[in-house]
Parts: C-alpha cells; sequence; structure tokens
C-alpha cells in the first residue's frame, strides 16, 4: 500500500537518516521504517522541470509507476518514507524513462539500505 507523508519532521528525519540513490532522471532518498507497515511517498519536483503543468504531469506518471511496482514486488514496497525527485536540468520525462530510472534508484536502494 503506498500513502503520502508529509511534515518537517518526517522530511527533517529523511534528510538525516536516509539513504539516496541517484539515476539519469531521478534520485530517490529512502529511510526503512517496519513500523509504518506501508511506503509512505513524496516527491520534489523543481521548477527546473518544467511548468506547473509538466511539474503535475510528471508527478502524475511517477505515482501510477510506484503503484505498478508495489503490486508487482511479491511483498510489495519496503515500508519506510520514500522521497522522490527529479534531477536538475533533466528533460524529457517519457513513462518509459521514469520507470527505468526509478526501478534502477530503487534496486540501487535494495543494496544499500536493505
Amino acid at each position: 500500500m503506498i500513502e503520502r507523508f508529509r511534515g518537517r519532521s518526517a522530511f527533517a528525519r529523511l534528510r538525516d537518516e536516509g539513504v539516496r540513490a541517484d539515476h539519469d532522471l531521478l534520485w530517490v532518498r529512502f529511510l526503512p521504517e517496519p513500523s509504518l507497515g506501508a511506503a509512505l511517498v513524496a516527491y520534489a519536483l523543481p521548477r527546473q522541470s518544467g511548468s506547473a503543468v509538466m511539474r503535475n504531469k510528471i508527478r502524475r506518471r511517477l505515482r501510477e509507476i510506484v503503484k505498478s511496482l508495489d503490486r508487482e514486488a511479491p511483498a510489495g514496497l519496503p515500508a519506510g518514507l520514500y522521497l522522490i525527485g527529479t534531477q536538475r536540468g533533466a528533460k524529457g520525462f517519457s513513462h518509459a524513462d521514469l520507470r527505468v530510472s526509478l526501478t534502477t534508484c530503487l534496486a540501487k536502494l535494495d543494496r544499500i539500505a536493505l
């Protein structure tokens, strides 16, 4: 199950204690938190990613990709806090490119954090 998270304290913990993985278009910061029982996801899309319309389109695509990756994984995404953002200056966000980049970041996090 995927949920959103908010709150300054959650972002501060993620920044201080989380691990980060980068790929061409995206970066992902992750803090494992088994007690949550679910993956809590937030998105960080800077204005360099495009207009508000473009950023919302990217955010919707990322939400759908995260949901599909959660359904495809046998146990779903590991419980914890996830912050997904775009690399500065990255342009041309096709659905397939975003999926490859996010999958690569999550694979790197599996090796680092778990």
